[in-house]
């Protein structure tokens, strides 16, 4: 005898029960007990997968980041700042910065001395070796790492008679002149 075959839907789509019918006859339908083996659907992922894949994925979509900065200031203030060779603006300045280390700090204002300096800079605990991962990367928080400066110019010291322009300019003309 020939057979009709139906599809239902169920939920979760795209899930199907199949039920079967004579042909001719109007196949009817009746809800499926939980102990029925025709009720159990092998399903590739369930609902905990899927939330927890959502998570990690969020998590690392959204992962957190280190803001690393470093502000220079100076007594008095509109200095020019050099960092590892390279300008990086006037006092008062806030830089960002990516590595640790020692990094050569050069200060220059008009009328005072040049201050040339080392500055290291140390990580805090969340960037050691290890914890740097799980800061920057899982953790969806932005972490803060602020260092500072502050820096008193000097004024130039006095010339004496040997650097002065016209001691200079007398002592050429000294060497020049025939000796006898």
């Amino acid at each position: 005898m020939p057979v009709s075959r139906v599809r239902i839907p169920v939920s979760p789509p795209p899930f199907f029960v199949v039920a079967e019918a004579p042909l001719g006859s109007v196949p009817t339908t009746a809800p499926l007990s939980v102990d029925d083996e025709t009720s159990r659907f092998p399903c590739p992922f369930s609902l905990t997968r899927s939330i927890l894949f959502a998570c990690v994925f969020f998590c690392l979509l959204m992962g957190g980041c280190v803001k690393r900065t470093l502000e220079i200031r100076t007594e008095p203030s509109g200095a020019k700042v050099f960092l590892d060779g390279a300008y990086r603006g006037e006092t008062p300045v806030s830089l960002s910065f990516d590595h640790y280390g020692t990094r050569e700090l050069v200060v220059r204002a008009p009328a005072f001395a040049t201050l040339r300096t080392r500055l290291k800079l140390s990580p805090p605990w969340f960037q050691r070796l290890g914890l740097d991962f799980l800061c920057e990367i899982l953790l969806p928080v932005t972490l803060e790492d602020r260092h500072s400066a502050f820096l008193l110019l000097a004024a130039p010291p006095p010339r004496d008679e040997k650097t002065s322009t016209a001691s200079l300019a007398n002592r050429a003309a000294e060497l020049r002149a025939p000796r006898r």
